[in-house]
């Protein structure tokens, strides 16, 4: 994307979106202490759990749609406002513990809601001036986020309140999304902003949008089910909680490498090595429950990860100048999450966690593919090449 033609935003701006983003994504960003924590108080088994986590990416993915097809002539304020009280409703609810049908019904409320949050914040970052800078920060701010969550929030509110509380704190923290609407101008539409003239390349965007359903579908198994691999290998569930949140903190040295990587003109080999290296801790997960191929393992698996997911965003704008398929992107990472999540229960309760581990492995394996074919075809004169 050529900076020139994007539009510069105030730092308060993009550091409004990071948080915006960061807050929309909450429960994803923290789905193993959120299962954890729902196991515990309220008993579900693991394919119940998979199904909320499936519930609430499927409302996650319809929120970018809705977004660019339904919303898109609305003004940004007032789907920001309604967005972010309908994430605070869904997860209040859900933390009333109502009936199961109820709760997922809830998670769909706050997936949508965040879903739409996300795209927004996704589409601002990925379209303004310093995309990859942007796009870099987002990331990081979700690993830190995440981390905290995982270290020391939901550790001490599950102490104190278990899951009831966990929620009804992403219902506060949605609240805080509200104000932020005001960073827009009045009456402001969501398609006023046409940054640049350039052509957007529908079958290079859909395999950037593949590849990243793919790897979020690794995510999905990965993410949702590394708690109960961590107690199966001997770690108690604060110690697993604070292990995936020091693999956070870890994985920021991976996003903070994604500038120097796209500025060297390496984002293509710099996002294969980071999925095949993802792959291998994926298959890594699938032996047998040690402590420290635990350990290990998530460590790397999300640091590899990290690395890899921000390169393919800052990829995007590259085939889509005009953000069509850019506001796509939180919609396949839902998909994805969804889906593994769904899988990988299943697998879990079937076949065994190295079944489920190794399905993950394949998916990474499949998004590597994807973008060594977008590699061959890329021209010498692409900005991303």
């Amino acid at each position: 994307m050529d900076d020139t033609a994007a539009p510069v935003r105030s730092r308060g701006f993009i550091l409004a979106m990071v948080l915006a983003v960061c807050f929309a994504t909450a429960f994803v960003l923290s789905t193993p202490g959120f299962v954890l924590l729902m196991a515990g108080q309220w008993g579900y088994p693991s394919s119940r759990l998979g199904l909320f986590v499936t519930v609430d990416s499927i409302g996650s993915a319809l929120g970018p749609l809705l977004l660019s097809g339904l919303l898109s002539r609305m003004p940004v304020r007032r789907i920001f406002v309604a967005s972010a009280l309908g994430f605070a409703a869904g997860n209040a609810l859900t933390a009333a513990h109502p009936a199961f049908d109820a709760i997922l019904a809830a998670r769909a409320l706050s997936g949508t809601s965040g879903g739409v949050l996300a795209a927004l914040g996704v589409r601002y970052l990925a379209l303004s001036a310093g995309a990859e800078r942007n796009l870099a920060w987002m990331t990081i701010g979700q690993t830190l986020y995440s981390s905290l969550m995982l270290i020391e929030v939901l550790p001490a509110v599950g102490a104190a309140t278990q899951a009831t509380g966990a929620f009804a704190l992403l219902a506060i923290q949605a609240l805080l999304c509200a104000p932020m609407a005001w960073l827009f101008r009045r009456g402001e539409p969501l398609t006023a902003e046409r940054p640049g003239e350039g052509v957007t390349q529908r079958a290079g965007s859909l395999a950037c949008l593949l590849a990243i359903l793919s790897l979020n579908t690794a995510v999905g198994v990965v993410w949702t089910f590394l708690g109960p691999r961590g107690v199966a290998a001997g770690l108690d569930e604060a110690m697993v909680d604070r292990v995936l949140g020091a693999a956070n903190l870890l994985s920021i040295a991976g996003c903070a490498c994604v500038p120097f990587v796209v500025r060297r003109g390496r984002l293509f080999p710099g996002c294969i090595a980071a999925l095949a290296v993802c792959a291998a801790a994926a298959l890594a997960l699938a032996l047998q429950a040690q402590a420290w191929l635990f350990v290990g393992a998530s460590v790397v698996y999300v640091l590899a990860w990290a690395a890899a997911i921000t390169l393919m965003m800052v990829a995007m704008p590259g085939y889509d100048p005009v953000g069509r398929y850019v506001m796509l992107i939180p919609a396949a990472l839902c998909v994805g999450n969804g889906a593994g999540a769904l899988v990988g229960g299943a697998l879990l309760e079937t076949l065994g966690a190295g079944w489920a581990f190794g399905f993950a492995a394949g998916c990474c394996a499949l998004s590597a593919g994807v973008f060594r074919r977008l590699q061959r075809q890329a021209q010498g004169g692409l900005a991303i090449a």
